[in-house]
């Protein structure tokens, strides 16, 4: 198994997940580079909350796409028909995902061109975090392990509540182990 994974870093809490990716017509099965001129580069806005992925009418059109089918779609202004596509979409780990099926939706003022959805997003791990006023979203694909911040919150609060028993007890010095377990000296860990 080849594990493929990128990570965003933004000095700011990120309002919204957007990344670059490569999006071309599925039917082409003889593109080896994405420098080759069927393939689009454009904007990926990234929606838990989109079942599947969708892409605007001006990258369809750019594509020059074919749709193969319709579809009744629920989004934020109802419902509607909207046609089908099928695509393969590279993302910015370099991953490949072919016949992606996607739903065309209204055109998003030059912002994004696609919407990667549940579709794409169950497929690998996702990770969000928001810490000290900055974001890093993290992805990899496929999913490699669970993520359960209840468990590393309990780890977590058990390691502090170790260093404060330490401290009360006075059995610390900056150059001694860390209480904490995590093997470095007590000053670059917790006696920051």
């Amino acid at each position: 198994m080849n594990v493929r994974s990128f990570t965003l870093r933004a000095d700011s809490l990120l309002k919204e997940i957007i990344t670059d990716v490569a999006v071309f017509d599925a039917r082409y099965n003889d593109i080896s580079s994405l420098n080759d001129p069927r393939v689009l580069h454009t904007k990926a806005l990234w929606d838990t909350g989109a079942t599947n992925c969708v892409i605007t009418p001006s990258c369809a059109k750019a594509l020059n796409l074919h749709p193969v089918g319709l579809a009744r779609t629920l989004h934020a202004g109802g419902e509607s028909m909207a046609k089908i596509y099928l695509v393969t979409i590279t993302l910015p780990n370099g991953v490949g995902i072919k016949n992606v099926r996607v739903t065309e939706c209204a055109e998003q003022a030059g912002s994004f061109g696609i919407i990667i959805g549940m579709d794409i997003i169950t497929r690998g791990d996702l990770s969000i975090s928001n810490s000290n006023g900055k974001t890093t979203v993290s992805f990899c694909l496929p999913s490699i392990h669970d993520i359960d911040f209840v468990e590393e919150g309990k780890k977590f609060n058990e390691a502090n509540e170790k260093v404060k028993l330490a401290k009360r007890e006075g059995k610390i010095g900056r150059n001694d182990p860390c209480p904490c377990g995590s093997g470095k000296k007590y000053k670059h860990c917790h006696g920051k």
